[in-house]
């Protein structure tokens, strides 16, 4: 069993409240901020995860990423005005985090 889960990796919880996506996010912050930063592999080092663990909540949240400045890493989750999704409490999940603060 070992083996198989040192090939296959550990299958992560599911995220099934606000609480512990920004848990998991915690968990991936330096990996997220250093693709933002380098510019390099954003897309496979941090929207790519974070897409369908959004989609673990609810579907149709839109996402945006980018430094704010050199030493901030932004973060922008929006329902893009659609109605459907704010039924969620879109200011529940709003989160701001800073590069080297714990989220």
């Amino acid at each position: 069993m070992n083996f198989l889960q040192k090939v296959f990796g550990k299958k992560e919880a599911p995220i099934s409240n606000y609480a512990t996506f920004w848990q998991w996010f915690a968990k991936h912050e330096s990996q997220f901020a250093q693709a933002v930063k380098s510019g390099q592999r954003i897309e496979e080092d941090f929207l790519d995860l974070l897409g369908p663990t959004l989609d673990e909540i609810k579907e149709g949240f839109f996402y945006l990423t980018g430094m704010a400045d050199d030493n901030t890493v932004e973060l922008i989750i929006t329902a893009d005005g659609n109605l459907k999704n704010t039924g969620v409490r879109l200011k529940d999940l709003m989160y701001k985090c800073y590069v080297g603060t714990n989220c």
